[in-house]
């Protein structure tokens, strides 16, 4: 029986889970090893529905009406967090001219 030669290329553990995604996937489309890549895939799509559906299931979004409020929901969070990014970043603005005005006229803000 003919020993499998393998080019597998060891992904440091502490770069991101997309950044070894995405060494594995050159790594296999660069050597050429395409049934390694095409069973690499298969199992990579499979643990992917996995955790797709163990998340979906943990928060009881198997159905289509609780899944599209948690969306909702979730849209309503991101508009809030804008909004009040977009304000602390007008307070800001408004503090460096306070900062500045002060140092122009020559009284410190402490």
């Amino acid at each position: 029986m003919a020993e499998r030669k393998r080019n597998k290329v060891k992904t440091p553990k502490h770069l991101s889970r997309e950044a070894r995604l995405y060494i594995n996937i050159s790594t296999y489309v660069t050597t050429g090893n395409r049934e390694g890549f095409e069973r690499w895939a298969k199992l990579n799509n499979l643990k992917e529905a996995a955790r797709t559906f163990n998340y979906l299931s943990e928060n009881n979004l198997l159905n289509y009406e609780n899944f599209q409020q948690h969306v909702s929901d979730v849209d309503a969070s991101v508009k809030a967090a804008e909004q009040r990014i977009v304000q602390i970043d007008s307070e800001l603005s408004t503090q460096k001219v306070i900062q500045n005005t002060a140092i122009l006229t020559g009284s410190a803000v402490k």
